[in-house]
């Protein structure tokens, strides 16, 4: 499968990438799809950033800095200063299906 990453380059997102997430969020194939697409809507570029994240969480009425950023840091698992599809689908998993 190829998603279009905001007029960049496509990126290849494997069958066996796409049975992991399954597995490790207890989603359906495509329900993750899905939320794929809507990620990709919010995150054209495939990450949101800690400022990204900051407009977003504003815009459900989160805007102190200290939340966002401890919610934010919970997402960034792989502490790089962004939030991936497969970070953000994993924490969702857990907060919502535990």
């Amino acid at each position: 499968l190829f998603f279009a990453r905001g007029g960049q380059e496509s990126t290849e997102l494997k069958k066996e990438e796409w049975e992991e997430l399954q597995k490790k969020t207890h989603c359906e194939r495509r329900e993750l799809h899905l939320l794929y697409k809507q990620f990709e809507e919010e995150a054209p570029t495939g990450k949101v950033s800690r400022k990204d994240f900051r407009a977003l969480t504003a815009t459900i009425g989160i805007s102190d800095t200290f939340i966002t950023d401890i919610i934010f840091s919970a997402f960034d698992t792989k502490q790089d200063g962004t939030i991936e599809f497969s970070e953000f689908i994993t924490v969702m998993s857990v907060l919502t299906r535990g």
